[in-house]
């Protein structure tokens, strides 16, 4: 495939936000993702076992998450090494862009307009 020499360019920063996106695109690695920021410092064994997954699944699923710069991990040792997970700076403005008040009343009030543009009704719950 030959370039026509006009391509926009993709900025580093554009990729990297593409790719943290990738890695939350499964519920399973976005609720992890949530707990790992409501509980920094969240042991393996116990977000594995929040999520109720086994602990090979949930180790893949942790390494998606580091891979894309999303969740880093630490080794205490009391005794024994622990493992513990809390989000990376990257992982914080994701987070923070995905989940500010702002952006989910956003969301919300599109999500509101397209439903009475056409013709459906919108309902809230308090």
């Amino acid at each position: 495939m030959q370039s026509m020499g006009n391509e926009p360019s993709v900025s580093a920063e554009v990729t990297d936000t593409l790719r943290a996106y990738r890695a939350l695109d499964s519920p399973v690695r976005l609720r992890m993702f949530t707990y790992v920021q409501a509980s920094p410092a969240i042991s393996f064994n116990i977000l594995a076992k929040k999520l109720h997954l086994a602990s090979g699944l949930a180790a893949y699923h942790v390494g998606v998450l580091r891979a894309a710069d999303l969740v880093a991990v630490s080794y205490e040792r009391d005794g024994k090494a622990i493992s513990q997970y809390k989000l990376t700076d990257r992982g914080l403005k994701i987070y923070n862009q995905l989940f500010s008040t702002r952006n989910v009343a956003v969301s919300l009030k599109r999500a509101a307009s397209a439903g009475n543009a056409s013709g459906k009704v919108a309902v809230s719950s308090t």
